[in-house]
């Protein structure tokens, strides 16, 4: 069985940012010392510009380029369509402008849940960065608690998160804005604390299609949290893929 799944899903950006991305991300990849890892790449994108990239590295790592079906196009239905194609050990989700920060990323996440094997999920410290990688902000080690205060995200968003395969979940599809703060709470709500790796080993990006940017995206906070309140005022379900 192959160790990690990575979960890269990806869409058509503005500016060709997802080509640029891409490239540069599956090269970080390569860098990884433990290479026991498929790259599971579910595109949401019309064209071919994606999968051609991904041929281009099949060469040097295992890649599955899937083009993501159904009528529901957003990034929850994305990760979840990916996730369904993982065949690895644990499953970890790292968004295609997210990266390691280190080559023994992977490693370091291999050992933790080998050293805590009644743990079903982790997360790990993190840093934030400008687009052309030269400024490095925010870093800090995780924390997390049950702190989903009408959908407050304390722990970042999914690209630190990795889970045994066996215990995904499925991301809200209903969600766009709070998507993240979500899923991160129905796992403690299941699952109970996550590992906390305190080396920071994943970058979040800032860019000029970030979702965080979009006012539309942003518009849909109120109606997102009432959501979840309502939701989660009775049972929380678990709705493993």
């Amino acid at each position: 069985m192959t160790e990690f799944s990575i979960i890269a899903p990806v869409y058509k950006m503005k500016d060709g940012y997802s080509e640029r991305f891409l490239v540069e991300y599956l090269t970080s990849l390569s860098y990884q010392t433990f290479k026991d890892f498929e790259v599971i790449i579910p595109d949401q994108s019309e064209d071919d510009n994606l999968k051609e990239i991904c041929k281009t590295f099949s060469y040097i790592m295992n890649i599955k380029h899937i083009r993501s079906t159904g009528e529901h196009k957003c990034a929850a239905a994305n990760v979840n369509f990916g996730i369904k194609h993982a065949t690895g050990k644990y499953v970890k989700l790292l968004y295609v402008d997210d990266f390691f920060t280190t080559p023994d990323a992977l490693q370091k996440i291999k050992i933790a849940f080998e050293q805590n094997l009644d743990s079903k999920w982790l997360i790990s410290g993190f840093t934030c960065c400008n687009e052309d990688r030269t400024h490095f902000y925010n870093s800090r080690e995780p924390w997390y608690g049950n702190k989903y205060v009408n959908g407050d995200n304390v722990t970042g968003n999914p690209s630190n998160y990795t889970v045994r395969r066996e215990h995904a979940i499925e991301m809200d599809e209903n969600l766009l804005w709070i998507v993240d703060g979500e899923y991160f709470y129905r796992s403690y709500y299941h699952y109970g604390d996550p590992i906390l790796v305190n080396d920071i080993l994943v970058c979040f990006r800032d860019h000029g299609d970030s979702a965080f940017k979009r006012q539309d995206l942003r518009d849909l906070d109120i109606k997102e949290r009432q959501y979840c309140v309502d939701k989660f005022s009775g049972h929380v379900e678990l709705k493993l893929i």
